[in-house]
């Protein structure tokens, strides 16, 4: 395997993703289960769908096979991870550079943030088709976002809907706090979103933080990305084949 720098992670922040379609539960399990704890491994196997069987899988092997690329003294299964409050996973024994993650996944992807500039958090959707998206957003946008959707035309509701979407839960993915506080309780300023420098107008909390957000499109199946750095550095976004780290091993 060859080795990233970490302390170049302090200016940017890496997104490695990997497509699972064509993987097959069994031969991908046998080849890399031998990376994983037990409870790890007790996880994957407690879900009742070999898809959802697969995707713990594989984002679990890509985690560490990640976390790796940027240690020439930890291999894969060296890791340990602990959980926070509300569930997210950290490393134990910190890392090179402290490195912090986030995992995604949706459809056929999966996607893993590693960065050392802040906590990271990142989402990715399946642009599905929502009947009636003005009661999503009626149920879960703060008022200013509501207001702003309600002058889009039709057209352009869904698409802004999964972006915003995404980002908000980018950010409570990188406070560690899920969906454990309510998405109208902070505000994410929509001008912002379509002059591609993504900003929160207010926090759930009404602190002032400073955050990194970027807000893109994965494939060519145009599925919604976004990746939230709580930081007040100016960060580079760099998308990383996993595929390689794979083939490596």
């Amino acid at each position: 395997m060859g080795f990233l720098k970490a302390d170049t992670l302090s200016d940017c922040v890496d997104v490695w993703h990997l497509n699972v379609d064509g993987i097959v539960f069994e031969d991908f399990s046998l080849r890399y289960s031998y990376m994983l704890s037990a409870d790890e491994i007790e996880k994957i196997n407690g879900f009742m769908f070999e898809k959802d069987r697969l995707i713990c899988l594989v984002s679990r092997v890509l985690l560490r096979l990640s976390l790796s690329s940027y240690s020439s003294c930890k291999a894969p299964e060296d890791w340990t991870f602990s959980r926070e409050k509300y569930g997210k996973p950290y490393l134990v024994d910190g890392g090179s550079g402290e490195l912090k993650f986030n995992l995604t996944h949706s459809g056929s992807f999966v996607c893993c943030a590693v960065t050392t500039a802040g906590e990271v958090g990142v989402d990715i959707e399946t642009t599905t088709f929502i009947k009636d998206v003005d009661g999503v957003v009626n149920r879960f946008f703060a008022t200013e976002e509501k207001e702003f959707l309600k002058t889009l035309a039709e057209y352009e509701k869904q698409p802004f809907f999964f972006r915003l979407w995404t980002i908000k839960e980018s950010y409570v993915k990188a406070l560690g706090v899920g969906m454990n506080i309510p998405f109208d309780s902070f505000c994410i300023n929509t001008e912002s979103i379509l002059n591609a420098r993504v900003d929160v107008r207010y926090e759930f909390d009404r602190a002032n933080r400073k955050w990194q957000f970027f807000s893109q499109t994965h494939s060519r199946d145009a599925y919604p990305v976004a990746v939230a750095v709580l930081t007040d550095c100016q960060l580079n976004l760099v998308w990383r084949d996993a595929s390689a780290l794979l083939l490596s091993m």
